[in-house]
């Protein structure tokens, strides 16, 4: 099968067109600039394409052959979408709507957007989180991804496309290339920190929740998506996560007790007031949210619920950099 990734140089582009190709699929990777440390990488790919995406001719680059599916993990992170409004809609939108018209145009195809949890705003715990609810992002990364959302239904309904919108939850792993600003996501960032600093410190009382999902299956729903007919797709959307939501603390004293069993030491887990959290459990009868991954269940899904392979992953990637890692 031949796979357009667009944004493949990025977190999540990266991992997801290297396990593609992996599985002797033919990649066709769009990137923004060259990577560092590119060789095993590049050499997995059937072919790149470097350049700016808002421009038509690098997309019409990507699209000269005709490709059976394009995954697009093109998005400005939430640090810096809004900063600049007219870049953020070129990137988070414009790039997708004229990739769109470039498929259909060309008789179209599969394509599966990347999007995000954001989309729906803010829930509580407690709340089950399903495809069908309103949705109503409180920023503006929410905001443009239920943007593309509506043009990928659009175009499915309009222009005969098949589009898939998949939300994911909080992706965590190592990036392809050092370089990937991934460290600020949450099990990245507390690795990080640990290694770094030898403690973890929170910034609230660890009682926010999140639904974490592995990179590894991530690219494994990508990889079963391009190569299902559309006909087993029987939804225009699909949660992707884990289906379980963690709190903040028992995430930090999960990676505490991995880099303990790792480094043979201490990493204490320090609350926002300098005291030291001797118990994970401490919130452990809150209500909690439900990510709804049921959906995806249907085509197979089996989601990856032990965090400690992948926290273990991140360490060791921040081993193999040594010194440099201090930079990330």
């Amino acid at each position: 099968m031949r796979i357009l990734v667009t944004g493949a140089n990025g977190y999540l582009g990266g991992r997801i067109s290297e396990h593609l190709a992996n599985q002797g699929n033919d990649v066709i990777a769009l990137i923004h600039h060259q990577p560092d440390s590119p060789d095993d990488w590049l050499n997995k790919m059937e072919r790149v394409i470097e350049g700016d995406a808002t421009s038509r001719d690098i997309l019409l680059s990507a699209m000269e052959t005709e490709v059976d599916c394009v995954i697009f993990a093109i998005s400005l992170d939430h640090r810096v979408i809004g900063k600049d409004p007219f870049r953020t809609l070129a990137v988070n939108v414009g790039i997708l709507w004229e990739l769109l018209e470039i498929y259909a145009e060309k008789g179209g195809g599969k394509l599966i957007y990347l999007s995000t949890q954001q989309v729906y705003g803010r829930r509580s715990p407690g709340d089950v989180i399903r495809e069908e609810d309103i949705l109503q992002p409180v920023n503006a990364y929410g905001m443009t991804h239920k943007f593309c959302e509506d043009l990928c239904e659009l175009y499915s309904r309009e222009r005969e496309l098949n589009c898939i919108s998949v939300r994911i939850s909080n992706s965590f792993g190592t990036p392809i290339f050092p370089s990937c600003n991934c460290w600020w996501l949450v099990i990245n960032d507390l690795c990080k920190t640990a290694w770094q600093q030898g403690e973890l410190r929170l910034l609230s009382d660890g009682t926010p929740q999140r639904d974490f999902v592995a990179i590894p299956d991530v690219c494994q729903v990508m990889e079963t998506m391009a190569n299902l007919p559309v006909s087993s797709l029987s939804h225009p959307v699909y949660n992707l996560g884990s289906g379980k939501a963690h709190t903040i603390l028992e995430i930090a004293h999960e990676v505490s007790n991995v880099c303990k069993d790792r480094y043979s030491k201490e990493f204490p887990v320090l609350l926002p007031d300098g005291t030291v959290s001797r118990n994970a459990n401490h919130h452990r009868d809150m209500p909690r949210f439900k990510y709804d991954i049921s959906r995806l269940k249907e085509i197979g899904f089996n989601p990856s619920l032990d965090l400690r392979p992948g926290i273990e992953e991140v360490l060791s990637f921040l081993d193999r950099l040594g010194d440099s890692a201090n930079y990330l």
